[in-house]
């Protein structure tokens, strides 16, 4: 089980990295519910594919884009998300960057942050609330992603955590 102690004054950027359906997002989100008290934004995968989940509010909604629906849509590989659903995420994010709870998951940094598109806004603007200040952001990162990404977010001496659920 999954156990840190977080302390308001204690600065960090900590990194969850594995490979691809690994089960980083799983165990995150049963360790979240069970937590209570952890902000953050995870992207799982359900039975009508991706969705965004906000905690502790609960909120979720389809990352996917839909059919039918009016809606820009945003192409990676053999992925078609929503714009849409991207902007209500991001729209979180920054306003958790400015609340800054004591600890913050975001999840993840992928192929389009990497390319400045999908969460890059809100999730630039996490990394630099918490390189200033207290409290703990969590980044989950694809293994395949890690070291380009340390790189390109500035993320040289995060705390790199693995395989702890």
């Amino acid at each position: 089980m999954f156990n840190l102690s977080f302390r308001k004054s204690v600065v960090s950027i900590l990194i969850l990295s594995g490979p691809v359906h690994s089960g980083k997002t799983t165990g995150l989100q049963n360790w979240m519910r069970k937590q209570g008290n952890v902000h953050g934004l995870l992207m799982p995968e359900g039975e009508e594919g991706r969705f965004f989940e906000f905690f502790p509010d609960g909120i979720r909604f389809p990352a996917f884009f839909q059919e039918g629906k009016e809606q820009e849509k945003m192409e990676i590989g053999r992925f078609v998300f929503s714009e849409n659903a991207f902007a209500k995420a991001n729209d979180f994010l920054l306003r958790k960057a400015g609340e800054k709870p004591d600890l913050m998951v975001a999840d993840e940094l992928g192929k389009l942050e990497m390319e400045n598109k999908g969460l890059a806004p809100g999730i630039q603007a996490l990394i630099a609330a918490y390189k200033i200040g207290p409290g703990s952001l969590i980044l989950v990162i694809r293994e395949s992603l890690l070291e380009p990404a340390i790189e390109k977010f500035g993320l040289q001496g995060s705390i790199r955590i693995s395989g702890f659920f």
